[in-house]
């Protein structure tokens, strides 16, 4: 069973928005999310398509920042507990220490476009 209301909150989408793509009702949504109901295979194809969508949207804004500040370079680690995400290639464990983390790859990426964008 997929853990859709974690994955809707790494999403930052309620349930009421996902019902609509879906064309559900809310409270129908609510019981896929509370294990009432088995979330059918046509919400999890909705839900992998958005989650790719949001992710290529957020690959191609890092590729483009890492093509201006970095001559096109950045790295992406998968560990077991999160991902990182950092504008360059890494030279030691400091680098990899000070990149930016994310439970799930888009959360990383968005986690470094920001602490870029602050900065900035």
């Amino acid at each position: 069973m997929i853990d859709i209301k974690l994955r809707l909150k790494n999403l930052k989408m309620n349930q009421v928005d996902f019902a609509a793509k879906c064309g559900v009702s809310g409270v129908q949504v609510s019981k896929w999310v509370n294990g009432h109901a088995e979330v059918p295979i046509y919400a999890q194809n909705i839900l992998n398509l958005i989650e790719k969508i949001g992710r290529d949207q957020l690959l191609d804004k890092l590729t483009n920042l890492a093509n201006i500040l970095t001559d096109g370079h950045y790295t992406i680690c998968k560990f077991t507990t999160n991902y990182r995400v950092g504008l360059g290639t890494p030279a030691d464990r400091d680098f990899i220490d000070k990149m930016a983390e994310g439970k799930t790859l888009n959360e990383a990426i968005s986690n470094l476009l920001n602490k870029i964008t602050t900065v900035a």
